[in-house]
């Protein structure tokens, strides 16, 4: 047979067959018991609900259509195989109740298919039987009383259907006038007073009693004293609650008895807690918005939440949540990313949302979208918003962990969160110099630089190995003062030690742990040498400084040295010179030098400063390695103008401009000078909270605590946070008013065109509807806000006109205004043609060589807190020669 034959047989052979299949079923993608036909992948569970009594086993029985691969992967509330609280569920489908009925009772059983394992069918399981001891849990567990004051309840009980409490005071049903009341509240809350008198004892068993099973109690041991405990009470509430994985809780933590009553929060002994067991965030007040994990934890779907005093760290109260099923296969979001980061830092996390169409989220920290200066920014990846960057704040929150939260656009209702600790930089310490040569009794000066600490004091050591002598001794050396000093002297013994190498050492008296060292070798000659600093590797732009620079001569009192620019370690130039860059004094210090770059880079870039002494130029400094860039424009945001200070309630506009990058998106802030908590009573409010080259309004709160009352305000570049400037806005009842008109800088207009250009005025710390007189000439100059002469004459064909809000015109510039409330605006129309009879004025000293010109447009308004009770603005009005030359009609 030819091979164009078999060809053609082998074809008919394939076209047989795939008739075959379909119509005889051969795949097993065919619809069965009423399935879609073929198409995706369906998943049916059953029995689709049923009860299960607990400690039975069930079997599910999962049919997978249209699809070959049968098999399917259990799932019991979304945890593959399930867990002890819930019940188990092997690979054949067999359900295995847990011990004690769940909370919540009912559970999710969940087969997935192996052929798509985003297809899965459910069945519901309503677990009946033996439920949980009852448990009962109290808030406080121990507290202190004053003799006539309050303090909160709040129980609950775990096991139950009934979770209500009754309470009992030395088992009193809610107590008496001898033991003190309680009245209960909702939600098993309550609040106990104390009695009028002590009682004997003066300690008193509050007690919460499950109403279901009253054997089951907790208790509360409450001392009662005639004057104000000084012991500390935290009141959690609630103290039983249920999330869903993925949701949030809010718990409330009230403090008594100490003058701090905020509270830092923990998830099972984890402070802001973990992504295993859920975090919480602090967010003022004694709130506490706890968020559930991805999954239940597969140990417990219980965890404890706990409120600690941060002014008495050893009080606190505790909490039980539990935490049940997602819905199976929702929509999630988990965080990647470190969980601490240092101030001055910053730190990437990715979000990852699953069974989901986008990976699009918002960025939270603390429950505040974009975070703020307290807690910290994030700052989502331009066009990748699943990605972000978090900057700490500048200084540590209360609760030194924040909650980073990313909650995913497919479904706003759920967060994934991740806990992130704010930490210091690390204290170190650095001693300079820090090798030296001495001669036998010949002394020397050290420095100790602590970083990261405002303490700068450190206690001196000298020693060998791992033997250290506070103060030093003869043999090695002594050093004094010994304590409470940054700068010591050094004294070298009157003979050489066995060993000639000591090594003094200082240690950070705020921080013990952290200490620096020098080592000190002995010989029987004086020595001098010299030592720099800086010493580690600077960078520096083409014409910009670097520095200062400063030079410790040791083994002389002569300090002087000579500075050097080097191209190596033995090329160089003193004082440096135009290739290398120059050294130059330092203008407020003059011991100290800068270094100055030249206009171009060198060859190579990297060049090096080192000082010699001048009372033995033999003796070298260290060398420090500088290496010179092309200029790059570094981005800037700079507040500009400075805000002026304001009325308490008053409210001005805040403009920032940026530079050196193309996104002007700016984020505003409020902090106050000392720190503390801004709110908009505390700090007043600014609005909007992000503008894109544009102003915002800042309203300073109605109330001051004193005066004159600071609030800080920042605008942070949304593209690089590193990029800021923050202002002082004085609120005080002496705030001078002013004016502004806007535009300020008005875009020219054309003579005979017959276009207005359109002035508003903006009036601060007065009225806005004062009345204010609005002039075209020289005017506003005058001291007296009179009219200053004619610098033109006096008719509209030549300075144009003023058109009121209410019709009326003003074309002269004499001593005659156009009157009108400030909140009005008006509006300039050009003369027909333009006029030549100028005369000196702020605008312009005479028209120029093409006979364009400017008009001044001012303001003027009367106010006993404007300055000397006149307030005025001005701006400069271009007008410009029209291609044709408009004849005005005669009257």
């Amino acid at each position: 047979m030819s091979r164009k034959l078999w060809r053609m047989f082998g074809l008919a052979i394939a076209v047989c067959m795939a008739a075959l299949l379909v119509s005889c079923g051969g795949a097993t993608s065919a619809p069965i018991s009423g399935g879609t036909g073929l198409g995706e992948v369906v998943v049916t569970v059953t029995p689709a609900t049923l009860e299960v009594k607990t400690g039975t086993m069930q079997t599910f029985t999962a049919v997978v259509d249209n699809t070959s691969i049968e098999g399917v992967q259990w799932q019991v509330n979304g945890i593959p195989g399930g867990g002890g609280d819930i019940g188990t569920i092997d690979k054949d489908g067999n359900y295995t109740a847990p011990q004690f009925v769940p909370i919540p009772a009912n559970v999710t059983i969940t087969a997935v298919a192996n052929a798509d394992n985003t297809k899965h069918g459910n069945a519901s399981a309503t677990i009946t039987g033996t439920l949980f001891p009852a448990t009962v849990i109290m808030s406080p567990t121990t507290a202190a009383l004053q003799i006539g004051t309050q303090v909160k309840l709040a129980g609950g009980v775990i096991g139950p259907a009934d979770t209500t409490v009754v309470w009992q005071v030395n088992g009193v049903p809610n107590g008496n006038s001898t033991v003190g009341t309680i009245t209960p509240g909702s939600h098993n809350t309550a609040v106990y007073t104390a009695p009028a008198t002590v009682p004997n004892p003066p300690t008193v068993t509050i007690k919460a009693v499950s109403h279901a099973e009253p054997d089951k109690s907790a208790s509360c041991p409450l001392t009662i004293s005639v004057q104000a405990p000084t012991v500390a009470t935290v009141t959690l509430t609630p103290v039983v609650a249920v999330a869903q994985a993925q949701t949030s809780f809010t718990f409330t933590a009230d403090v008594i008895n100490d003058s701090d009553d905020s509270v830092y929060w923990e998830v099972n002994g984890d402070t802001g807690g973990s992504q295993t067991y859920g975090t919480i965030a602090s967010e003022g007040g004694g709130t506490g918005v706890y968020t559930a994990p991805v999954t239940v934890p597969l140990d417990s779907n219980r965890v404890s939440i706990k409120a600690i005093s941060n002014g008495q760290p050893s009080r606190s109260s505790s909490a039980i949540l539990s935490i049940s099923a997602p819905p199976p296969l929702g929509v999630s979001v988990t965080i990647a990313g470190g969980t601490s980061v240092q101030i001055g830092s910053s730190l990437s996390l990715t979000a990852s949302v699953q069974n989901a169409p986008t990976q699009d989220v918002t960025w939270q920290v603390n429950g505040v979208t974009g975070g703020n200066a307290i807690y910290g920014t994030i700052v989502p990846l331009s066009g990748n918003t699943d990605q972000a960057t978090f900057y700490p704040p500048a200084q540590v929150p209360p609760q030194e962990t924040v909650v980073v939260s990313a909650i995913p656009a497919a479904n706003p209702q759920i967060a994934g969160t991740i806990p992130i600790t704010i930490e210091l930089a690390p204290v170190t310490v650095t001693v300079r110099p820090s090798k030296l040569q001495l001669g036998i009794t010949q002394q020397a000066e050290f420095t100790a630089s602590i970083t990261n600490l405002s303490n700068q004091d450190a206690t001196w050591y000298v020693g060998q190995g791992k033997s250290f002598v506070q103060g030093g001794n003869a043999t090695l050396g002594t050093i004094s003062p010994s304590s409470n000093a940054n700068v010591v002297t050094y004294t070298a013994p009157a003979a050489v030690p066995a060993n000639p190498t000591v090594v003094v050492k200082a240690v950070s008296e705020g921080v013990p742990s952290a200490y620096g060292t020098a080592t000190v070798t002995i010989g029987l000659n004086p020595v001098i040498t010299v030592e720099i600093t800086p010493s580690d590797p600077q960078h520096v732009q083409v014409n910009d400084s670097v520095g200062p620079y400063s030079a410790l001569v040791s083994g002389t009192d002569d300090q002087d040295v000579f500075w050097y620019v080097c191209s190596d370690s033995k090329t160089c130039y003193q004082d440096g010179n135009g290739v290398l860059g120059t050294m130059i004094p330092y203008p407020d210090d003059f011991s100290k030098e800068l270094y100055l770059a030249p206009p171009v880079v060198p060859n190579p870039a990297t060049v090096y400063v080192e000082a010699r002494s001048q009372f033995d130029p033999t003796a070298v400094s260290n060398l420090d390695a500088i290496t010179i860039q092309n200029e790059q424009q570094q981005p800037q945001v700079k507040i500009d103008p400075l805000p002026y200070p304001l009325l308490p309630g008053g409210n001005e506009s805040v403009n920032a401009t940026v530079t050196g990058i193309q996104d002007r998106t700016i984020n505003w802030s409020l902090s106050l000078p000392g720190g503390g908590t801004c709110t908009a009573e505390t700090c007043g409010t600014v609005s909007p909270v992000q503008t894109d080259n544009a102003p915002t309004t800042y309203t300073a709160p109605q109330t001051i605590l004193q005066d004159p009352y600071t609030v800080n305000i920042t605008a942070t570049s949304n593209s690089v946070p590193s990029a800021h400037d923050t202002a002082p806005i004085v609120i005080t009842q002496d705030a001078e008013a002013f004016v502004a008109i806007s535009p300020a800088q008005p875009d020219p207009i054309q003579a005979g065109s017959g276009n207005r250009i359109t002035f508003n005025l903006k009036v601060t710390n007065a009225p806005p509807d004062t009345i204010v007189n609005w002039t075209l000439g020289c005017i506003s100059e005058a001291d007296d806000g009179q009219w200053c002469g004619k610098p033109f004459s006096n008719k509209g064909d030549e300075i144009g006109c003023l058109f009121g809000a209410d019709g009326n015109k003003h074309c002269s510039s004499g001593d005659k205004s156009l009157n009108q409330a400030g909140n009005l605006a008006v509006e300039y129309g050009p003369p027909p043609k333009l006029g030549t009879v100028f005369s000196p004025n702020v605008c312009a000293s005479q028209p120029d060589e093409n006979g364009d010109g400017f008009i001044p447009l001012g303001v003027v308004m009367n106010a006993g807190n404007c300055p000397n009770g006149i307030c005025r603005a001005q701006v400069c009005i271009e007008v410009t020669p029209g291609n044709k030359v408009l004849v005005r009609p005669l009257p």
